[in-house]
């Protein structure tokens, strides 16, 4: 028997079992398990490999190994043991950043979900404010004009709520969000009861700031259409509805109502209410349009 051979042998089996019980604790400690149970399969099978020679030369004292090649195998094996050890590290640090991106993200959240309640909170005091305020006035047009500042006020502030209350603070769906906004906007109406409001809102997902324009702009028609509109119509009815056509999203609100006057349109109101939407429809990028058609219905245009 080759002394030397078979001391070479065993320290090589030996490198190679330290390396599997590496990558066997990295797989406690790492989420790449899978990853790190093939290298230990991988492993002891290579050290399966080493113990036949082992074997052999256990059985026959004449059986011979060479020491060149046992030399070479604990060169390798502690070459693949230190490697192995490197990428292990590799992946711990890995897993740390990940861990410590993963917090930052969900404080991050925290701050963001502590701002949207705090303007929330802040959008509530001022519609507040304003109610306040228009309690003791006289002047109908100074008390109207207060109360539709407060409906843009709280419609803003619904979006906010939205947002708080979800997981994710940069978009919205508008199939949900422009119906319970419509349900909201028209139920603080007096005889809202008799109304009878269709939605046919397809799910179009829209960052934030374009929710929140969109939010202004449907408070504003609504609100218009329920003071107007219906006057005696016997079966008053809003319809809304949002599609994507093409690369732009297009939303309608239309009514049963006595529609605009003829001489009231989007190129010759000087009212608030007409330059509110004009230019807010220009934030989107959009179009609108505004046609007597059984009614009145209004269509915005704007890219996706």
């Amino acid at each position: 028997m080759n002394l030397a051979a078979f001391i070479a042998l065993i320290l090589s089996i030996i490198i190679q079992f330290a390396a599997v019980v590496l990558a066997i604790r990295f797989i406690r400690l790492t989420d790449y398990r899978v990853f790190w149970l093939l290298i230990s399969a991988g492993l002891v099978l290579m050290i399966v490999r080493r113990i036949a020679p082992l074997y052999y030369l256990l059985s026959d004292p004449e059986y011979k190994i060479a020491l060149s090649n046992e030399i070479l195998g604990i060169i390798i094996s502690t070459l693949m043991f230190f490697g192995l050890r490197g990428i292990g590290v590799l992946f711990m640090e890995h897993l740390k950043i990940e861990k410590d991106i993963k917090k930052l993200l969900e404080e991050k959240q925290l701050l963001l979900k502590e701002v949207h309640h705090r303007i929330k909170n802040n959008m509530s005091t001022i519609s507040s404010l304003l109610s306040l305020q228009a309690a003791p006035l006289k002047d109908p047009v100074a008390v109207e004009a207060l109360d539709d500042a407060r409906a843009r006020v709280e419609s803003m502030t619904l979006l906010y709520d939205k947002l708080y209350r979800s997981e994710n603070f940069y978009d919205a769906d508008i199939s949900e969000y422009i119906g319970l906004l419509a349900d909201e906007i028209i139920s603080s109406f007096p005889g809202s009861d008799a109304v009878t409001v269709k939605k046919e809102l397809e799910s179009i997902n829209l960052d934030a700031r374009r929710i929140q324009t969109l939010a202004i702009l449907i408070n504003e028609i609504l609100t218009n259409t329920m003071k107007y509109a219906f006057g005696k119509t016997k079966e008053p009815e809003i319809v809304i509805k949002s599609r994507i056509s093409g690369d732009k999203a297009v939303l309608s609100v239309h009514d049963n109502g006595k529609g605009i006057q003829k001489e009231l349109n989007k190129n010759n109101s000087s009212g608030f209410g007409m330059t509110l939407i004009e230019a807010l429809v220009q934030q989107l990028d959009g179009t609108y349009s505004i046609v007597r058609n059984g009614g009145t219905e209004v269509t915005i245009e704007f890219k996706l």
